[in-house]
């Protein structure tokens, strides 16, 4: 399921493919994702606790892509089983998955930031 300490927090090489060189459009993208996307995800709690299922397969389809675009690509797979358990839902399967995407995207937010940040130092340093 989610992997508790990885190695790797977040997947470069998708980066690498994703932005190349261009700090600037990196660095936008981790922006949005921080400030528009990372708030997005508190609305899964009650959707979950009042079991609205289709709503929460909804906003596991929107969120999920934005993920990958961070490096976070272990976090996008597990957003899909979500989603896919969203559509037949086992009420306990689902929350036992959100608890645990949760608590591993949580501790990841601030590598996310990290990168943020060491993406806008490389636009001043250019």
């Amino acid at each position: 399921m989610v992997a508790k300490h990885l190695a790797q927090p977040l997947d470069r090489e998708r980066l690498l493919d994703l932005y190349g060189d261009d700090t600037a459009y990196a660095a936008d993208m981790f922006e949005t994702f921080l400030h528009d996307v990372v708030p997005q995800f508190d609305s899964f709690n009650p959707l979950i606790q009042e079991q609205r299922w289709m709503d929460v397969y909804q906003l596991a389809h929107k969120l999920k892509p934005t993920l990958g675009l961070v490096g976070l690509s272990d976090l996008e797979a597990v957003m899909n089983d979500i989603e896919s358990s969203a559509a037949s839902p086992d009420p306990f399967q689902v929350q036992r998955m959100w608890h645990d995407f949760r608590a591993n995207f949580t501790e990841r937010i601030p590598i996310v930031y990290a990168e943020w940040q060491r993406y806008l130092r490389k636009q001043t340093s250019l």
